[in-house]
């Protein structure tokens, strides 16, 4: 076989060498795990790392562990986050693609530096937990659905999240359920792109101090919203929209 398949001969234990052929991956291995096997891997510790990673069968993350992906995600198939989380490591260029759209418990990107990219091009993924971009480039540009965040966007001073989803075309957006805290940058590469943020408690936003960082169009729905920094808005900004709640600029 090839080194880096998923054999599950001995158990679902990720960690186990005689589940792999070659061995427990490291950072350099590319992973792929079959649509069958007598086991499907689970990650049930710390550690986990891997290359670029396609994903045929099950893989399932437990608790709070986390996988280090240091090259492409590719999922066609079902993943199982939990409350976990998975971190885009390493350089440039990377995707998170696939035929099957993921749910992450939490996604990372911590690329080794700011202008490396990591591209969304297929499905556009949901969160249970949180997104945050703390370096590197994340690139949003599937349009088949929105792209949905369960609790809090941060993008620290090294981090950039771009988005590249026509509103007026595709009628897609960034979804979210928490903050949306930017102290590096936020942007756009369509004409206009959109996001939401939706909440019955206080939630805060702001774009931060980089004049590059901006949204096109911002709506705000229910709960009470603080602006938490400069908030710079380059479009439309449609606060309660519809619904109860408040915005607050300080």
């Amino acid at each position: 076989g090839t080194t880096g398949s998923w054999l599950g001969v001995t158990s679902t234990d990720w960690f186990t060498a005689s589940n792999w052929c070659g061995g427990v991956p490291t950072q350099t291995t590319d992973v792929t795990i079959p649509s069958s096997a007598p086991n499907m891997p689970n990650i049930n510790g710390t550690g986990a790392v891997c290359q670029s990673i396609t994903n045929n069968g099950t893989l399932t993350i437990t608790g709070t562990n986390n996988l280090d992906v240091y090259g492409d995600w590719i999922n066609n198939s079902t993943f199982t986050g939990n409350t976990s989380s998975v971190t885009f490591r390493g350089g440039s260029g990377n995707i998170i693609a696939g035929t099957a759209a993921t749910t992450f418990g939490n996604l990372v990107v911590n690329k080794s530096a700011t202008a490396n990219t990591l591209t969304s091009n297929s499905k556009a993924f949901t969160t249970i937990g949180s997104l945050t971009v703390t370096q590197g480039n994340l690139i949003l540009s599937a349009t088949d659905n929105d792209y949905t965040i369960g609790t809090d966007v941060s993008v620290p001073v090294n981090g950039i999240l771009t988005h590249n989803v026509s509103w007026d075309t595709y009628g897609k957006r960034i979804y979210v359920s928490g903050n949306f805290l930017v102290d590096g940058v936020y942007n756009y590469t369509s004409p206009r792109a959109t996001v939401q943020m939706i909440g019955t408690v206080t939630r805060y936003v702001r774009t931060g101090t980089n004049p590059a960082s901006a949204f096109s169009i911002l709506l705000l729905n229910n709960g009470n919203f603080y602006a938490n920094g400069p908030v710079m808005i380059n479009d439309n900004f449609w606060p309660m929209f519809g619904t109860a709640g408040n915005f607050y600029t300080n």
